[in-house]
């Protein structure tokens, strides 16, 4: 009974979070009432804990996570971000105890009801779709008021289902990739499909790699660990890139030059403790820095590579593909700091499971597949 209330809690928790940015982005509803649905969750969330403090038991992780929010609190500023972080851990301190397939499934369920109700939404008139353009490029809004909004959306949708899914035939992935293909050309939004297309590009290479035990090597590990440290690195050099590479700030859509503003305009205060107070940029690893200081940040990065290499230790070409994919995707977007968009929120979920109750666990991730086939 208290397992099942638990569930309905973080299952309603996950879904109303994820409405309450569709409805913000796409019908407009106020910041009010936003703020107060995320209120709302989140005291769900810790009514949940309380419910279940019996059974709920903190894990090390649990307390060097909140310490170090905590301590990056010391820039006396307390952000949205940092209330996004602390909903984070609520979602993975309440989901203890429940496995990782099942927590997919879920989110794989909610951007499934969240695409229909867009397509429903645009059919009916209630949100309509908008063309504008900027910079010589025509976009269209599909009903919300930022295409990037929209776009967060279909990469979850289709990270999700990739995931999700144990098989994917040859003409399921052609029709898919001709759809993304579709919205592409009507959005113009290429972080999504090119980070979609990095996801595809190493589900099939490393799919194809780790029937080879042999090419499960040290240098493969170094290989993609580097690949992951590349988007990072380049966010924190923009300053650097935009002056020495210019053509580089146009191929980014003067992203290059946002970033370096967005760095040049930080205080010292901002680099240990965080909580700045300029206007976040679409960088998710830029955001997480400095609002929540170079402990906090240096530490999920350490929990994101360490979950990389139990990937490939275990053949599991999908979570590889995955944590590569989203780390360029918050190169140009800050998913990484969107809990209400599932693909971010199964992200952390995967992240911190790996570290907690999947880590040193050989041929773990064998069992998980074998329980991806049982639900499906």
């Amino acid at each position: 009974m208290v397992n099942l209330m638990r569930n309905k809690i973080i299952f309603l928790s996950l879904f109303v979070s994820n409405m309450n940015y569709i409805l913000f982005n796409s019908i407009g509803i106020n910041d009010t009432l936003k703020n107060g649905i995320r209120v709302g969750v989140i005291g769900l969330l810790l009514f949940s804990i309380l419910f279940n403090r019996n059974v709920i038991k903190f894990s090390k992780l649990d307390f060097l996570w909140i310490f170090l929010l905590l301590f990056s609190l010391l820039s006396f500023n307390i952000s949205g971000i940092n209330i996004n972080y602390f909903y984070i851990i609520l979602v993975l301190i309440v989901s203890k105890g429940i496995d990782r397939v099942t927590l997919l499934k879920w989110n794989y369920f909610i951007i499934l009801v969240s695409v229909l109700f867009i397509v429903i939404t645009l059919v009916t008139g209630i949100t309509n779709n908008i063309q504008y353009s900027v910079g010589g490029r025509t976009r269209n809004t599909f009903g919300f008021f930022n295409v990037n909004a929209f776009s967060g959306l279909i990469y979850s949708f289709y990270i999700m289902y990739f995931m999700y899914k144990d098989r994917i035939g040859k003409i399921s992935t052609i029709i898919l990739v001709s759809l993304l293909y579709v919205i592409f050309r009507y959005t113009d939004t290429r972080t999504m499909f090119f980070a979609f297309f990095i996801y595809l590009f190493f589900y099939i290479l490393l799919r194809q790699l780790f029937r080879y035990k042999k090419l499960r090597t040290k240098i493969i590990k170094i290989i993609l660990v580097t690949l992951v440290f590349v988007p990072i690195i380049f966010s924190f050099i923009s300053p650097l890139l935009l002056e020495n590479y210019p053509y580089l700030n146009v191929l980014t859509s003067i992203r290059l030059t946002v970033f370096s503003d967005y760095i040049i305009n930080q205080q010292p205060i901002n680099y240990l403790f965080g909580g700045t107070a300029v206007k976040d940029v679409d960088n998710g690893f830029l955001v997480t820095f400095f609002n929540t200081g170079v402990l906090f940040t240096s530490y999920l990065i350490y929990l994101i590579i360490k979950s990389l290499v139990y990937s490939i230790n275990n053949d599991d070409f999908k979570q590889s593909a995955f944590i590569i994919s989203f780390m360029y995707f918050n190169a140009f977007e800050s998913l990484l700091l969107r809990p209400e968009i599932t693909v971010s929120i199964y992200f952390w979920i995967m992240i911190y499971k790996i570290n907690t109750e999947e880590n040193n666990r050989f041929g773990r991730s064998k069992i998980l597949r074998a329980r991806e086939l049982k639900h499906n």
